[in-house]
């Protein structure tokens, strides 16, 4: 069931089904409080759900990334091959990289990540759930700063806005476009002690930060 005030949404941003049904199957089926919510849609949201006011909109839509903040902790005996079935969507299986992601209808992709520690250091995961995670070394800090998130009664748990900024800045470099849409409307102090959480190795991702 979808919420009344997202409806008229549906027409000019279709992807927002997609969104709403991997986060409706991750939730009933006991994943989603395991996960967070990373990457491109969660800077839709800090936008959408006005976890930042007044963050410019997303120019496009951007695949819907998780974290695994706690893999071990994942229910067993469920297989995300169920909603490509309910859904009309598609594994693809990214031998090279190691990992899988899921094609919705809508054309969104759908991928999972975990930390590199959790990974053993390796470049990826077996979720136990039906797809393999990417590793990043990168993203502690976002594991250790989670949200809940609200939109129209949807409630789903997102990266922090400064943890992610930071992790953003180590994978992509500080000249990524969210990097520069998102640094005007961060809180600056909790950024600073967000960095004083980093390690020798993350710090050196960072470069000068210069707000």
């Amino acid at each position: 069931m979808r919420p009344m005030q997202v409806l008229p949404l549906l027409s000019k941003m279709p992807q927002i089904t997609d969104f709403l049904d991997i986060i409706e199957y991750l939730d009933e089926n006991g994943l989603l409080e395991h996960m967070t919510l990373i990457g491109g849609w969660a800077e839709i949201m800090y936008e959408m759900a006005h976890i930042l006011p007044g963050l410019p909109a997303m120019p496009h839509f951007m695949d819907i990334a998780f974290l695994l903040r706690d893999p071990g902790a994942l229910p067993k005996g469920v297989n995300i091959h169920d909603i490509c079935k309910q859904k009309h969507c598609t594994i693809t299986s990214h031998y090279l990289a190691g990992y899988s992601s899921i094609n919705m209808r809508m054309m969104s992709t759908v991928r999972f990540l975990v930390s590199a520690d959790d990974a053993g250091g390796a470049d990826f995961m077996d979720t136990g759930f039906g797809v393999s995670a990417f590793s990043s070394p990168w993203l502690r800090i976002v594991k250790d700063h989670t949200l809940n998130a609200s939109w129209y009664g949807v409630n789903f748990p997102i990266a922090e806005p400064e943890s992610h900024i930071l992790y953003r800045i180590m994978s992509s470099g500080r000249n990524h476009l969210c990097v520069r849409r998102m640094l005007p409307y961060v809180d600056r102090d909790k950024l600073f002690e967000r960095i004083s959480e980093l390690n020798m190795d993350e710090r050196s991702k960072l470069g000068p930060i210069l707000l």
